[in-house]
């Protein structure tokens, strides 16, 4: 009996040993994956006008209110600021126009082919009825010939004695049934001489409410489309002798002949040129994106997390980032802990907007300390992890159960050791 406690005791103390490995393990191995992040801001045209960025380009560093380019409303005399013509434009409109009437032509040519070899088709079907009932036409006027002979027969019988008044009247009946059915094959046979001679015309009697083929119908839309486009080009072909004649277009903001309205754009925060997306001496149209800045004072990192571990993160808990190849942790406070958005990056305006999995329950957003950050620079897009110092992630859990883990360890191999000791000097001779 002692030697099975022995057993048992030392079987539990190998277990305890195996689960304080295990969880020591997975322990060393805590954190969860995320890259520094900032938020963007968004730089508008004020009006309409041209805009001009010099030499700055995407990544360039800049400052809160620092200018990053310059915006021009450039003004004619006599010209109607509120909505701007410029020959530019009109010419770009009719090239624009013309390439959508060739694409548009090449649809309704499909289109065309299309109905042509439905209506083709359909009178090949249509063809094949006709002579089908052209065929029951005529036999039901030979069955009506056959019947009305029947009957002239029954008669001259009946009046030499030889028949029954019940079998000519058989037979008068027979003869009136065939003669209803002569009347209506020929009706239907006219009905389809109309059918055929409508779908010649590619209209189709017999389909109700769509009266041509879709093709067709399609392709009457493009063809109005088209002649739409075509008065558009018109319009802005007459814009643009127009403007030529009395010189009333504005020019680009270079030109000194022009009157312009010149402003700087300065940068709304302190951080990194993002991206550019106008090009130097455009046109752009009020409110029009001209550039993002990412504001390099407030960097974030936000990761996307299953439950199990990071369920009872809550803000205000302090964290850790610790980027790949550096030594130093970069801390940082968490100011977000909610349900996970795959859309939470593009509603918080995030410079970086990376993959929720498919397992994510939790979106945990983290602010980093602006003191520490790594070499002075802008890191954005920089990969780590994030570790949490709040007892109630699973990192810390884990430190327990491992301590626990080896605690009952060592008290199981102890006792074993005892047991082992105590049978040993049962079983010694005296």
């Amino acid at each position: 009996m002692i030697r099975r406690g022995t057993k048992m005791v030392f079987g539990l103390g190998m277990l305890g040993l195996g689960s304080w490995t295990m969880l020591s393990t997975y322990n060393a191995s805590e954190g969860a994956t995320a890259v520094v992040n900032g938020k963007v801001a968004i730089i508008r045209a004020p009006k309409d006008g041209y805009v001009s960025f010099g030499s700055l380009h995407r990544g360039s560093a800049v400052e809160k209110g620092e200018p990053i380019g310059s915006f021009a409303v450039s003004l004619s005399p006599g010209q109607d600021t509120s909505g701007p013509k410029t020959i530019a434009q009109a010419r770009g409109r009719v090239r624009a126009v013309a390439a959508e009437i060739d694409d548009l032509q090449k649809q309704y040519d499909a289109l065309r082919r299309e109905s042509d070899e439905y209506r083709d088709a359909r009178l090949k079907q249509l063809d094949i009825k006709l002579a089908e009932t052209q065929a029951a036409a005529e036999a039901s006027r030979a069955k009506e010939r056959s019947a009305n002979s029947i009957v002239d027969r029954q008669r001259h019988e009946f009046a030499r004695g030889f028949a029954l008044k019940e079998t000519v009247t058989a037979a008068e009946q027979t003869a009136n049934a065939a003669r209803l059915d002569r009347a209506a094959a020929e009706k239907k046979l006219d009905g389809l001489k109309v059918e055929v001679a409508a779908a010649k015309n590619g209209t189709y009697l017999a389909d109700g409410y769509n009266n041509s083929s879709y093709s067709q119908q399609r392709a009457d839309q493009v063809a109005l489309r088209i002649a739409e486009l075509k008065s558009d080009s018109r319009q802005q072909s007459s814009l643009i002798a127009s403007l030529s004649d009395n010189d009333q277009s504005p020019r680009p903001v270079d030109a000194g002949t022009d009157t312009a309205v010149r402003s700087d754009l300065k940068s709304p925060v302190s951080g990194m040129l993002w991206s550019i997306n106008s090009e130097s001496g455009q046109f752009v149209r009020a409110g029009d994106e001209l550039a993002r800045v990412i504001d390099c004072t407030q960097l974030f990192t936000s990761i996307a997390v299953s439950q199990r571990g990071y369920g009872a993160i809550r803000e205000g808990e302090h964290a850790s980032f610790r980027g790949e190849g550096q030594l130093a942790a970069w801390r940082g406070t968490v100011v977000w802990a909610g349900v996970a958005d795959r859309e939470f990056g593009t509603r918080i305006q995030a410079a970086l907007d990376p993959p929720v999995p498919s397992d994510a329950r939790y979106n945990l957003m983290v602010a980093l300390d602006k003191g520490e950050r790594v070499d002075g620079q802008c890191p954005v897009g920089k990969p780590g992890r994030v570790t949490f110092d709040s007892e109630t992630t699973w990192g810390k859990t884990a430190s327990e159960w491992s301590q626990t883990a080896s605690e009952w360890s060592q008290l199981a191999l102890t006792t074993a050791a005892s047991l082992r000791d105590r049978l040993a000097s049962r079983t010694a001779p005296n």
